[in-house]
């Protein structure tokens, strides 16, 4: 997704003018039509389009060619206006993003995708969590390589009471991909439950030859292990992190 940016002053008069600045612009950030849209209501019509478009992010004709409809970075201009204009209607795209192979193509979609999934589960909390519970569960038990450590915020808002079961459920598969910062995240929440659960599986990792072994993996379990044994926390909250990374502004000049 590597581009030329240009330097382009819009004067922009309607909400329909700048979703169409955003939709085709080819070659630098649409920074004047993105606030331009952040400062309007919530309107129905900024939701379908991030709906639209947050499900279709990693198709690349669509988006990425030289003569794709769209311009490169309209994914991304649609997750941060979400942060205004989003309904219930985002969660399972937002959930979506996270259960399709990794790739270091998209992180910036990453990153902003976490912070509407913050949002999503501060807002529609009895529709989102069971939501983002199943895309869990259902991710863990294939062999696709998903970044769910980003589903992991749900651990946050519903680690107590009905939720924690699932959360022990989930951690008790055999390990998968990003299983270990899934355990890292229940750890810095102080789920005790899951000291027995870490230390098994610890304990068969160790039986393993080194070569055999991930040692970030192990690590990063071992850690987890650690921090619920001295209940010495390495955490910031969800609404801590979405605080500090809401300001898009500051980094979207660093975008290749």
């Amino acid at each position: 997704m590597t581009m030329k940016k240009t330097k382009k002053n819009y004067s922009i008069t309607s909400t329909d003018e700048a979703i169409s600045i955003i939709e085709n612009e080819k070659n630098a950030f649409p920074v004047e039509a993105v606030e331009y849209l952040l400062n309007e209501d919530r309107d129905q019509r900024i939701i379908k389009k991030a709906h639209y478009h947050v499900s279709n992010f990693n198709n690349e004709k669509l988006y990425y060619y030289e003569k794709s409809k769209y311009g490169p970075y309209t994914p991304l201009c649609f997750l941060i206006l979400a942060d205004k204009h989003h309904d219930e209607s985002l969660i399972e795209p937002c959930i979506n993003l996270y259960t399709e192979p990794d790739s270091d193509d998209y992180d910036a979609i990453y990153d902003q995708g976490s912070l509407l999934l913050i949002l999503l589960c501060r807002n529609y909390p009895d529709i989102a969590i069971p939501k983002i519970f199943d895309a869990i569960d259902k991710a863990s038990d294939t062999d696709v390589e998903a970044p769910l450590t980003y589903l992991s915020t749900v651990f946050f808002y519903a680690h107590k009471g009905k939720y924690k079961k699932r959360i022990l459920q989930i951690l008790s598969k055999d390990e998968f991909y990003d299983y270990a910062a899934l355990a890292f995240e229940a750890a810095n929440l102080q789920i005790k439950e899951v000291i027995p659960i870490l230390k098994n599986k610890l304990d068969k990792i160790k039986n393993k030859k080194f070569h055999e072994v991930n040692q970030g993996v192990y690590q990063t379990m071992a850690d987890a292990l650690l921090i619920l044994e001295t209940g010495e926390l390495d955490f910031e909250s969800p609404d801590d992190a979405y605080e500090r990374l809401r300001d898009w502004r500051r980094w979207v000049r660093f975008l290749d």
